[in-house]
């Protein structure tokens, strides 16, 4: 699928694309986070392009243990790896916390969507 300026939009698990607010898929320029639950711990997903190397981005905070921090050149291994990572963490019981959001450069919110 393709995004009305022609850009590929990342897919959930199950084959839709990835939307926010509005309905709108996410572009793979664009920030975005997801929260994620499990037993009372909670996590975060961060994707992101980085302007300044042009390496696409993967975060993850994790509960228990320190920030990953993945880098890609390519845009079809990043969204492979985002996808990959979502059903990992589904398959861990990771629950995923309200739907994806859109941030803004330099966001430094809660870690978690109830906060």
């Amino acid at each position: 699928m393709r995004h009305a300026d022609d850009r590929d939009v990342i897919r959930s698990s199950h084959g839709s694309p990835l939307k926010g607010a509005g309905g709108h898929p996410f572009c793979h320029t664009r920030s975005v986070i997801w929260f994620f639950q499990r037993a009372g711990a909670e996590m975060r997903v961060v994707t992101r392009f980085d302007q300044t190397s042009g390496d696409y981005v993967v975060e993850v905070e994790w509960p228990d243990r320190d920030k990953t921090i993945e880098r890609y050149a390519d845009y079809d291994a990043f969204n492979q790896r985002v996808q990959r990572l979502h059903t990992e963490l589904l398959e861990s019981r990771w629950m995923q916390d309200g739907t994806p959001a859109l941030i803004t450069d330099g966001w430094r919110g809660p870690t978690s969507s109830r906060s």
